[in-house]
C-alpha cells in the first residue's frame, strides 16, 4: 500500500468553483503503522482578496500571507509530495480535493497522481450505517473519540485538522476492523455448555469392512490375519506359536524352534 498524504485546505471561501486556497498543510504517514513521516505547512497568497468573516474563522488574514508565496511557486513541490500517494481528509471528496485539482489546472502545473482517497466523513457515514453522533463534523467525532474536550472547539487551522483528522482516522479504521474482523458464536453461559463448546471433534477411526467374494467365505484382514500368526509375547516370556485342540494360541514356553515340547514332539 502506498503512503499516506493526510493534508487539509484553509480557503477564501467554500465555493470548489473560484474560491482559492490561502493554507495547506500535509503530512506523510505509515500506511501500517499511522507513524508520521513527515510534515509540511504553509501560507498560501489568494489571487482574490479573503472576506473578513473567513478571516475571523480562520485568523487568516491579507496581512498573514502578504509575504507568502503563491500557489503557481508551491504547486511543483506540492505534486512531488503528493505523488503516488493515498490522500486523506475529510469532506475532501466534495471540497478539498476540486478546489485542489483545480488550483493546478489554473496554474498549468500538473496535479500529483492520486493512488486512491480516504474521506473520514464517507467512512463515519457508512460505519455499519450506525449514527453515532449528532452530525459529521470533524469537530464532532472529534468529540466523540475524545481528542479534544467536549467543550472545545475546532481551531479551523489546516495542521490542527490534519492532526485531529488523523486521530480521527485512527479510531475509525480499528472501528472497521474490528467489525469486519469479529465471528457471532451461540452464547454459552453453563460450565456444561463450555465444556461442550470446547470439546474438540470425536477421532473416528477407520473400520475395516470384509470383503466377500461369491463362493467364498469372508476375507480375514491382513490385520487379523498378522495378529494370528504371530508369536505372542508377554511379561517379556516367549510363547509357542503352535495351536491346541480348541484352535487356541498355545501358552506352553516354547523352545528354540519357535514351539513348546509338546508341539515340537
Amino acid at each position: 500500500m502506498s503512503y499516506l498524504s493526510i493534508f487539509d485546505i484553509e480557503t477564501t471561501g467554500c465555493d470548489v468553483k473560484k474560491d482559492c486556497i490561502t493554507e495547506f498543510c500535509v503530512w506523510r504517514v505509515h500506511p501500517f503503522t499511522l507513524a508520521v513521516i513527515e510534515k509540511h505547512r504553509m501560507f498560501v497568497k489568494p489571487p482574490i482578496p479573503i472576506p473578513k468573516r473567513v478571516a475571523e474563522l480562520t485568523d487568516i488574514t491579507a496581512q498573514e500571507v502578504e509575504d507568502a508565496y503563491s500557489f503557481k511557486v508551491l504547486a511543483p513541490a506540492i505534486s512531488l509530495f503528493m505523488e503516488s500517494t493515498v490522500w486523506v481528509g475529510h469532506n475532501i471528496k466534495a471540497f478539498d480535493i476540486p478546489i485542489l485539482l483545480r488550483e493546478f489546472s489554473d496554474n498549468g502545473v500538473p496535479a500529483p497522481k492520486c493512488n486512491g482517497f480516504i474521506d473520514t466523513l464517507h467512512m463515519a457515514s457508512t460505519l455499519r450505517g450506525r449514527k453515532f453522533v449528532d452530525d459529521l463534523k470533524l469537530q464532532s467525532l472529534a468529540r466523540y473519540f475524545k481528542i479534544i474536550a467536549h467543550a472545545e472547539n475546532q481551531k479551523h487551522e489546516a495542521e490542527d485538522d490534519v492532526r485531529i483528522n488523523l486521530e480521527v482516522l485512527k479510531h475509525m479504521g480499528a472501528g472497521f476492523f474490528l467489525e469486519n474482523g469479529y465471528k457471532i458464536v451461540p452464547l454459552v453461559t453453563t460450565p456444561i455448555a463450555v465444556a461442550q463448546a470446547l470439546r474438540p471433534p470425536p477421532v473416528v477411526l477407520p473400520t475395516h469392512n470384509e470383503v466377500k467374494e461369491p463362493g467364498a467365505s469372508a476375507c480375514k484382514s491382513p490385520l487379523v490375519e498378522a495378529i494370528e500368526k504371530a508369536v505372542v509375547f508377554h511379561d517379556n516370556a516367549h510363547y509357542c506359536g503352535g495351536k491346541t485342540t480348541s484352535g487356541n494360541q498355545c501358552r506352553n514356553r516354547s523352545t528354540k524352534s519357535g514351539l513348546c515340547a509338546k508341539h515340537t514332539a
